[in-house]
């Protein structure tokens, strides 16, 4: 087989080059990539508009439960900057080498909410869920959505809390696992699932008269959302990128979402 022409070989080997400085340039301009929890799709949306409005920098966004957004990180994943839903996960990847040091910070809380269809679980005003509240709405017959707690955080906060209050065994058997929190809203906005197991900031985004009631924090873990900078990302964008999110905009926007103060941060 005869060989490529010398000038063919310099105009192939000059478009490559081309290639490789066009994206890496690109990149170096600002294209900030960030994974972010399922139950941050609203706030960081509007968070993330706003960056770009202010900087230039257009971000990419890519929301999914915590534990798929880490496992994509580990396999690598071009992420930049990482929000996860619960320490867990962002544990999973420090020890792992793939968390910058030291950028790691617990930004938000959040409360967790037990919501159900309206006319369908009967609801007066909503309160602190108790054994007896939930037992009210609660049919056997139907469907409860929750994430999967063996690896979706609000569904590992859900059952720590439905532990608490001894009704995890007798619930357990008609749980409608997501693979994600927003999952579980979708079911009981749709009527397919009859209760589910949320957080306050997704319960927001529906008609109040979806909310049965927000557990008693003291019944699970305390829900944090640690933020961090991945290993390999761009420090300078996804630094400011984090400065924006703990700015008083960014606080204002999280803060109307139904994000909460973490306690060590009071």
């Amino acid at each position: 087989m005869r060989s490529a022409p010398p000038l063919l070989h310099r105009v192939i080997g000059f478009l490559l080059l081309f290639l490789i400085v066009f994206n890496t340039s690109a990149k170096a301009q600002g294209e900030l990539t960030v994974f972010a929890a399922a139950s941050l799709t609203n706030a960081i949306s509007e968070i993330a508009k706003i960056y770009t409005e202010t900087t230039n920098i257009p971000v990419q966004l890519s929301f999914a439960s915590s534990s798929t957004l880490a496992r994509q990180i580990e396999a690598g994943a071009p992420a930049d900057v990482f929000l996860s839903a619960n320490p867990q996960w962002m544990d999973y990847l420090e020890k792992r080498g793939l968390v910058q040091p030291g950028s790691r910070v617990n930004v938000i809380g959040n409360r967790l909410a037990l919501i159900g269809k309206p006319g369908a679980t009967n609801q007066t005003s909503a309160g602190t869920v108790t054994k007896k509240l939930f037992l009210s709405h609660w049919d056997d017959s139907k469907w409860m959505a929750i994430g999967d707690p063996d690896h979706v955080p609000a569904g590992i906060y859900g059952k720590e809390a439905l532990q608490s209050l001894n009704i995890w065994q007798e619930s357990r058997r008609q749980l409608a696992l997501t693979d994600n929190v927003r999952g579980a809203l979708v079911l009981v906005e749709r009527g397919e699932a009859n209760l589910a197991v949320v957080y306050q900031s997704d319960a927001q985004i529906l008609p109040p008269e979806f909310l049965i009631g927000l557990f008693d924090e003291r019944d699970h873990s305390e829900i944090l959302y640690p933020f961090a900078i991945t290993k390999g990302g761009q420090s300078d964008h996804a630094t400011s990128f984090l400065s924006v999110l703990q700015s008083p905009k960014g606080r204002e926007i999280l803060d109307r979402a139904g994000f909460t103060v973490p306690e060590s941060n009071r």
